[in-house]
C-alpha cells in the first residue's frame, strides 16, 4: 500500500511539474456565454462590412448568482476566409471581418465539475462593403455612377455580352457584388443567374431587360436590349444610318466623325457595329480611336487618303467598307517656300534653300512648304517643279518634294509653283568639280599653312596636308575637306588658343594630331561636321560641339586634358567609336543635347568621370549604349534627368560604375565588373533591370531613393549585393545574387520578391513579400538598454544579458559611464516560404555588485529600454520544522484524494513547496546568487502581486524550478505571498499587500480607473506618463482591474487600449 501511495504521489508530482497548463473555469461557473462586454449581451446574428472589428468576451455564469466574472477560454473560428480572431486563448478575442460570407466563433472553458463549457455566436455575416445602390455596368472597372450603365442596346442573333453588378456608396465605386440575375424575356435573352457578372446571349428576335438584385434590398435593370436579324453588310456613314462617306474635301486642320452602320438585307439598319478603323495615308489623315462604333477623322497633312472600316469577320465582304477620296487642302496660304526639310517645327525646321555648291553627282531633296502670315508653317503642299538649267540640275515633278541631282558644271535655280498662284525659287545652285589644294610646312606644296589653303579654297575643295608640325589657330569658314597624310605625323599645335574653329557646314576633317589648345576643336553652330581618325590631346576642352546638328564624330583618340568632349545643345549628332582617356574633370558630357544618333560604342579610360549627362531641362530620350568604361573614378554619372537610357555598356574597375543623382534613367542590360560600387543612386526612382554585376563591394547601393531593382544578376559582392538605406517605395524583384545578401536599413519598401536570397531588414518595413523555397527575410531592429540604480543614477560597467525567446544569447555587453550599452541589432522574426519564426519576446537582464534587474520585451521597432537594478535586503536563515517529514508522510497517506486540490494553482504551489525543502539547503547571504532566482526576485519587485502562472509564463521557468526559487525567497525573508481566489500572489517584504480583488480599490487603482473613464482607449505608456507611475506597475494594475471586470482590453495593431466597463 505504501508503494501504491508513493506511485500516486510521484504521478501527481510529475504531472504538475512537467505537464502543460490547462485553463479551467472558476469554481461555481455553470456555463459560459460569448458577450459584447463582460456580463453583457450575447453575440447573436451580426452583420459586418469588410474591415470591421469587434471584441467578444467569455462571460461565466452561475445558475443562481448570474454573472460571476470573465473566464479564460479557448477561441475558435469556423471560416478563416471570412473572419479572423486575434487571440486564441484569453478572456476575450478580437474579431476582424476580412472577406464576404458567413462564419461563427466558438469559446471553450474547462470545468473540473461540469467538464468542458462552450458557447457559439450567432451567424456572423460579412458584407463586401458599405453600399447604397448597385448599377449594371459594361466593365468590371465600373465608373462614376451611372456613367457605365448598360442602357438601350441592339444585338444580332447569336451575339454575346457580359454585364457586371457594381456596388456604389454616395456615388463612389465600391466594387463588384454577388447578385441574382433575371431577365424579362428568357426566350429572347439568355443569362447566367448568379455572380458578380452575367453572361448574356441574344437568342432570337425581340427585346428584353436584365435585372440584378443584391441582398434583396438593391436592384438595377438595363435599358431595353433589342435583338435584330443577322448582319449582312456595313457602311461608313456620317450619322447612324446616315449618308455614305463618298468623295470629301477638307481644309488642313479640320476634323470629321464617321459611323460604322450595320445593315440586314431584309430589315435594313440594325444598329452601329464595333469596327476596326484605318487610314490609308497617315501623313494626310489619322483616325482615333482605332476601334469602336464611331471614329474621329483628323486632317494632319495636305494630300489625299481613304478611311476603311472592318469587322472581325475574315474573308467575308460584309466585314469591310471604304470611304471615297478624302482630299485635304491647305487653308489660308499666303506664300510657299522651297526648304531643305519637311519639318514644320521642332528644333530643326525646314530652311529656305539659298546659294549652294554641289559636286557633279551630288544629290539633294527640296520641299514645298506652305505658310500663313499669322500661323507660320502649315505643312508641305504638292507643287509643280521647274529648273532654269536642266542640263546642270536634274529634278523630279510634281510632288511635295523634288529629287535634285547635280549633272554637269554650271549654275541653276529650282522653282516651285502652287496652283499657278504662289511661286518660290532657290538661290543659285552651283555645280563644280572638286579642287585639290596641298599644304606642306617645308614649302613643297601649294601652301605652307592650313589657313592659307582654306582662304584660297572654293566650297567643296579638298585640302591635303603633308607630314609636319603646323603651329596655327585655324578658322574653317568654308565647306571643305581637310585630310592629313597620317594622324601621327601631321601635328597642329594651338599654343593655348583654339586650334580649329569650325563655323561652316559640311566640313570633313581627318588624320590630324591636334594638341596644346584651350579648345582642340570648337565647332560653332555647324551642320554636318565629319570629324574622324584624329588625335586630340593636351587641352582644356578637347572637342566642344556648340549647338551643332547632324555631326559625325568617330574613331578619334581624345586624351590628356580637363574636358574631353562637351556637347552643348547639340541635335542629332553621333559620337561613336572614340577613345577618350585621362581627363581630370570628365571624359564626355552632354548638356541639353538631343543626340538622336546617340553616344555609342566609345571607350573611356582613366577619367575623373567618364561620361556625365547633366541637362537642366527635360529632353527627348537619348541612348548611351554599347560603350566600354574602364578604370575611371566614376564611370557614368547622370544628374537631374531621366531622359537617357543606359544600355548594353561594359563598365569595369571603376570606383563607382554608374552614379545617379536626382536622376531616374533606365539602366538596362549593362555588365559591371570589379567596381567598388556597381550602381549608386540617390534621390532616384530608376528602373534597374537585367544588369550583370560582379566583384563589387556593393552591387547596387541606393539611399534616399525609390528604385525599381528587377531581374539583375549579382555575384561575388564583398559587402552586400544590394544595399538600400532611407529608401521610400521602390521594389526588389527576382534578382539572382548567387549567395550574396541584401541589406535594407531605415527604409519603407513597397515589394520584395526573392530568389535564393537572404535579405536583412534593419529598422525597415516592407509592404509585400514573396519568398521562394530557399530565400529568407530577417526583420531586425536596433536595441539600446540603459541600466539605472534605485535612485535613477546610471550604473557603469553593469553586465547585461540579452536573450531571445528561442534560448539564444544575443549579446553580453557592459554599460558605459552614462549607463547605456552600445546599440545592438536584434531579430524580431525570420520569414521563409514555410512561415515565420519569431524571436520575441526578449529577456534583458542586468546585474552589478549583487544588484539585479530584468525586463521581458518584444522588439518590433527600434527601442530604448531602462532597467532598474535593486540590491535585496540581507538574508534571514530559514527554519525548517522538525515535523516536516511527518507532514509529508501525512500528505502521502491522503493519496489520490488530494489530486483535485493540487490541480489548482494554489494546490500546485502548496504541493511543490512541500517537496522542494527535501533537496534545498538555505545559506545566509547566498539566496540571490543564483541567476534565475535573481530574475524571479526582480520580477516580483517590478510586478508586485503577480500570480504564480503569470510569473512562470513571463520568465519561461519550469514548474519545479519556479517553486524552488519562490520557496527559497519566501523562507529567506525576501518575499511574501497570499492566496487570492484561485491565484497565489507574491510581493516583496517591503510591499504593502492591497485589499483583495473583491474589496475596495487601492489608491493607484482608483487613479487608473478615473483616467480610463476620462480618456477611453488610453495605452499603458500614456497612462504611465499621465500618472507618473512606472509602466510595469500600470501593467500590473490593469490586469487586476481586468480580472475584476472593471476595464476591457482592445488590441489595435501592436497597441493595447483600455476602456472602462464596470462599477467599483
Amino acid at each position: 500500500m505504501v508503494i501504491g501511495f508513493a506511485l500516486i504521489f510521484f504521478g501527481v508530482i510529475v504531472s504538475l511539474t512537467f505537464g502543460s497548463d490547462v485553463v479551467r473555469a472558476q469554481d461555481g461557473v455553470d456555463y459560459i456565454v460569448i458577450t459584447d462586454s463582460p456580463g453583457g449581451r450575447p453575440i447573436e446574428n451580426m452583420t459586418y462590412y469588410i474591415g470591421d472589428r469587434d471584441t467578444f468576451y467569455c462571460s461565466g455564469y452561475n445558475h443562481s448568482q448570474g454573472f460571476v466574472g470573465l473566464e479564460w477560454c479557448y477561441w475558435q473560428n469556423e471560416n478563416w476566409a471570412v473572419g479572423e480572431i486575434l487571440e486564441i486563448d484569453g478572456t476575450y478575442t478580437t474579431f476582424i471581418a476580412i472577406g464576404a460570407g458567413s462564419t461563427w466563433v466558438y469559446a471553450y472553458a474547462f470545468n473540473g465539475t461540469n467538464g468542458t463549457l462552450s458557447d457559439v455566436t450567432g451567424e456572423l455575416t460579412v458584407l463586401p462593403h458599405k453600399i447604397d445602390s448597385i448599377v449594371i455596368v459594361h466593365s468590371p472597372d465600373g465608373g462614376t455612377s451611372p456613367a457605365g450603365w448598360v442602357g438601350d442596346l441592339t444585338y444580332h442573333v447569336g451575339e454575346t455580352d457580359t454585364f457586371y453588378a457594381m456596388g456604389y456608396y454616395n456615388g463612389t465605386v465600391i466594387g463588384l457584388v454577388q447578385a441574382n440575375w433575371t431577365t424579362t424575356n428568357s426566350t429572347v435573352c439568355s443569362i447566367t443567374d448568379h455572380g458578380t457578372y452575367t453572361s448574356f446571349e441574344a437568342l432570337e428576335l425581340g427585346s428584353c431587360r436584365v435585372t440584378a438584385e443584391y441582398l434583396g434590398n438593391y436592384t438595377n435593370s438595363t435599358g431595353t436590349l433589342t435583338v435584330v436579324g443577322g448582319l449582312d453588310y456595313i457602311l461608313i456613314t456620317d450619322s447612324p444610318d446616315g449618308n455614305e462617306i463618298e468623295n470629301m474635301t477638307y481644309y488642313l486642320g479640320e476634323n470629321d466623325i464617321f459611323y460604322c452602320s450595320g445593315y440586314n438585307n431584309s430589315l435594313g439598319f440594325t444598329g452601329l457595329e464595333e469596327c476596326y478603323w484605318e487610314s490609308e495615308v497617315w501623313e494626310v489623315g489619322i483616325v482615333e480611336p482605332q476601334y469602336g462604333t464611331t471614329v474621329t477623322f483628323r486632317t494632319v497633312g495636305i494630300g489625299s487618303t481613304w478611311v476603311m472600316a472592318r469587322l472581325y469577320d475574315p474573308g467575308q465582304n460584309k466585314s469591310f467598307d471604304m470611304t471615297g477620296e478624302l482630299k485635304v487642302i491647305p487653308k489660308n496660304i499666303d506664300y510657299i517656300v522651297v526648304v531643305d526639310s519637311d519639318n514644320v517645327g521642332g528644333p530643326n525646321p525646314g530652311k529656305w534653300v539659298g546659294d549652294k555648291t554641289y559636286i557633279i553627282g551630288d544629290t539633294d531633296k527640296f520641299h514645298a512648304m506652305a505658310y500663313n502670315n499669322t500661323l507660320g508653317a502649315l505643312g508641305v503642299v504638292s507643287v509643280n517643279w521647274t529648273t532654269s538649267n536642266s542640263s546642270v540640275c536634274n529634278i523630279t515633278s510634281p510632288g511635295t518634294y523634288t529629287s535634285f541631282k547635280a549633272s554637269r558644271e554650271g549654275d541653276c535655280t529650282v522653282t516651285a509653283e502652287f496652283q499657278q498662284i504662289f511661286y518660290n525659287t532657290t538661290g543659285t545652285l552651283t555645280v563644280t568639280t572638286i579642287g585639290l589644294i596641298t599644304v606642306d610646312d617645308d614649302g613643297l606644296a601649294d601652301y605652307k599653312t592650313i589657313q592659307e589653303a582654306i582662304d584660297a579654297a572654293n566650297p567643296r575643295d579638298k585640302i591635303f596636308v603633308y607630314a609636319g608640325t603646323y603651329p596655327e589657330n585655324v578658322i574653317v569658314n568654308k565647306t571643305v575637306t581637310l585630310e592629313g597624310e597620317d594622324e601621327e605625323t601631321v601635328i597642329v599645335t594651338g599654343g593655348g588658343g583654339t586650334v580649329f574653329l569650325i563655323t561652316a557646314d559640311d566640313v570633313s576633317m581627318k588624320y590630324f594630331t591636334i594638341r596644346d589648345g584651350y579648345y582642340g576643336v570648337f565647332s560653332d553652330r555647324t551642320d554636318g561636321l565629319v570629324l574622324s581618325h584624329n588625335i586630340i590631346k593636351n587641352y582644356t576642352y578637347g572637342l566642344y560641339q556648340n549647338r551643332t546638328t547632324d555631326s559625325w564624330v568617330t574613331h578619334n583618340h581624345i586624351l590628356i586634358g580637363k574636358y574631353g568632349v562637351l556637347t552643348m545643345e547639340a541635335y542629332n549628332d553621333a559620337i561613336r567609336y572614340n577613345l577618350i582617356t585621362d581627363n581630370t574633370v570628365y571624359g564626355a558630357k552632354d548638356f541639353n543635347s538631343q543626340l538622336k544618333n546617340c553616344f555609342n560604342w566609345n571607350t573611356f579610360r582613366r577619367n575623373k568621370i567618364a561620361y556625365w549627362y547633366d541637362p537642366d531641362q527635360e529632353l527627348s530620350t537619348m541612348e548611351f549604349d554599347g560603350n566600354i568604361i574602364e578604370d575611371n573614378d566614376i564611370g557614368i554619372k547622370v544628374s537631374g534627368a531621366s531622359t537617357v537610357d543606359l544600355t548594353n555598356n561594359t563598365i569595369r574597375n571603376n570606383d563607382i560604375g554608374i552614379y545617379l543623382l536626382d536622376a531616374s534613367p533606365l539602366v538596362y542590360n549593362n555588365t559591371l565588373v570589379g567596381n567598388e560600387i556597381g550602381i549608386y543612386c540617390r534621390r532616384s526612382s530608376s528602373l534597374i533591370l537585367q544588369n550583370v554585376i560582379s566583384g563589387s563591394n556593393y552591387g547596387i547601393y541606393c539611399e534616399d531613393a525609390s528604385p525599381e531593382i528587377q531581374e539583375n544578376e549579382i555575384d561575388n559582392s564583398v559587402d552586400h549585393a544590394i544595399y538600400l538605406v532611407e529608401v521610400t517605395g521602390g521594389t526588389i524583384v527576382d534578382n539572382e545574387v548567387a549567395g550574396d545578401d541584401i541589406l535594407v536599413e531605415d527604409s519603407h519598401v513597397d515589394s520584395v520578391s526573392l530568389l535564393s536570397t537572404e535579405l536583412d531588414s534593419v529598422s525597415s518595413t516592407i509592404d509585400d513579400v514573396v519568398l521562394d523555397a530557399t530565400s529568407s527575410l530577417r526583420m531586425m531592429w536596433w536595441l539600446r538598454v540603459r541600466v539605472l540604480d534605485e535612485d535613477g543614477n546610471p550604473v557603469t560597467r553593469a553586465q547585461v544579458w540579452v536573450n531571445d525567446s528561442l534560448g539564444s544569447q544575443i549579446g553580453t555587453p557592459r554599460t558605459k559611464s552614462d549607463g547605456w550599452i552600445d546599440s545592438m541589432l536584434v531579430t524580431e522574426r525570420v520569414d521563409t516560404s514555410d512561415g515565420s519564426q519569431s524571436h520575441n519576446p526578449y529577456l534583458i537582464t542586468a546585474a552589478r555588485d549583487g544588484a539585479f534587474g530584468s525586463i521581458r520585451e518584444s522588439v518590433e521597432q527600434d527601442k530604448q529600454l531602462m532597467i532598474v537594478i535593486v540590491r535585496p535586503p540581507e538574508s534571514i536563515e530559514p527554519y525548517l520544522p522538525l515535523g516536516f517529514l511527518i507532514a509529508i508522510g501525512s500528505m502521502i497517506a491522503l493519496g489520490a484524494g488530494l489530486i483535485t486540490f493540487f490541480s489548482s494553482e494554489v494546490g500546485k504551489f502548496a504541493l511543490l513547496s512541500l517537496i522542494v525543502p527535501m533537496y534545498m539547503k538555505l545559506r545566509k547571504g547566498k539566496i540571490l546568487d543564483h541567476y534565475d532566482r535573481g530574475r524571479v526576485f526582480q520580477y516580483i519587485q517590478l510586478n508586485p502581486g503577480e500570480h504564480y502562472n503569470q510569473i512562470k509564463r513571463d520568465l519561461g521557468l519550469a514548474n519545479g524550478s519556479l517553486v524552488h526559487h519562490l520557496t527559497m525567497l519566501e523562507k529567506g525573508g525576501r518575499i511574501k505571498s497570499r492566496r487570492d481566489g484561485r491565484f497565489r500572489r507574491f510581493y516583496t517584504m517591503q510591499t504593502q499587500i492591497p485589499v483583495t480583488n473583491g474589496g475596495i480599490l487601492t489608491e493607484v487603482q482608483k487613479r487608473v480607473v478615473d483616467a480610463v473613464k476620462d480618456m477611453p482607449g488610453m495605452t499603458q505608456k500614456e497612462m504611465s506618463t499621465l500618472l507618473g507611475v512606472h509602466q510595469s506597475s500600470i501593467n500590473y494594475q490593469m490586469r487586476r482591474l481586468e480580472e475584476r471586470g472593471l476595464i476591457r482590453v482592445e488590441r489595435k495593431g501592436r497597441k493595447v487600449h483600455y476602456y472602462y466597463v464596470g462599477k467599483e
